[in-house]
């Protein structure tokens, strides 16, 4: 059974850390192909759908996660991430859990709507320049930088982040797309010890030489004409966690309706200003 600490664990690493500048150990073919796709938000407005299936351990229960998503993004600060999740394998919810998500950016705040089950709706938000500052301030012991561009939700962002803990390679080209191997570098390792020292947990330690088992070979295919990610597996067979893209569109930065990229809170619904809870709690300690 793959140990909770590892889902605890990739979350931080897609969501908090920096986009590669520099490829420490990959081959320079592969850095070629990383940097193509570093770049997409360089060409203009564009909208992708995408999937993601995962396997989680929660409460030494396994849970599969299935995900449906749909991201317009006119630059990396201002977009819209619609995205549908269910969720099976508990037997306290034989017929599963849905939620329903909408992550709004307008360039200057992070919305996030969440329903599940019936519940009742949530909204948080969150200033983006507060959410890189408390990201730098959080990997500044680590010597790391934040995401300029840090967006909690859009999975192509997520895709870059790991470059920085990861060594890539290219396994071969064919139809028209690239595929990319990759292992957990040096600055992962790193990472892991960090969270140790300031966690005086030995057992992050003692799981980092697991997750670089189950982590094992990532695979990521890359459209070979526009360096957009098709899917990305990563945890051996089955993989802890799998991303299919199925469409990628260039927009028309002129024709983009703007009113996607406005949130309203819908009436009733209560929202928590995630920024000033972390500053709270922040000064609590």
């Amino acid at each position: 059974m793959r140990p909770r600490f590892l889902h605890r664990l990739l979350p931080f690493l897609l969501l908090v850390c920096i986009p590669a500048s520099a490829l420490a150990k990959s081959s320079p073919e592969a850095e070629r192909w990383l940097d193509k796709m570093l770049r997409v938000y360089e060409g203009g407005p564009f909208r992708t759908a995408y999937t993601m299936d995962m396997q989680v351990d929660q409460m030494g229960m396994q849970l599969d996660m299935h995900m449906d998503g749909q991201l317009t993004a006119r630059d990396q600060r201002t977009m819209r991430n619609e995205i549908t999740i269910t969720m099976s394998g508990a037997p306290q919810m034989p017929e599963g859990m849905q939620m329903a998500m909408l992550q709004v950016s307008d360039g200057q705040t992070s919305w996030m709507q969440m329903s599940m089950n019936g519940m009742p709706m949530q909204v948080m938000k969150m200033d983006l320049d507060q959410m890189q500052a408390l990201a730098a301030d959080a990997l500044a012991d680590m010597g790391l930088a934040a995401n300029a561009a840090l967006q909690m939700q859009d999975p192509v962002s997520q895709l870059q982040t790991m470059t920085q803990f990861l060594d890539f390679e290219v396994a071969g080209e064919n139809d028209g797309k690239v595929t990319l191997h990759a292992r957990p570098n040096d600055q992962f390792s790193t990472v892991i010890d960090s969270l140790a020292t300031e966690q005086g947990d030995s057992t992050v330690s003692a799981a980092s030489k697991g997750i670089f088992e189950l982590i094992g070979d990532l695979e990521m295919v890359l459209d070979e004409k526009t360096g957009f990610p098709v899917s990305m597996t990563t945890g051996g067979e089955p993989p802890i966690m799998r991303v299919d893209f199925s469409s990628f569109e260039r927009l028309d930065a002129e024709a983009l309706d703007s009113s996607l990229f406005v949130f309203t809170v819908p009436e009733g619904a209560s929202v928590m200003d995630v920024g000033e809870m972390l500053k709270t709690q922040k000064s609590g300690n």
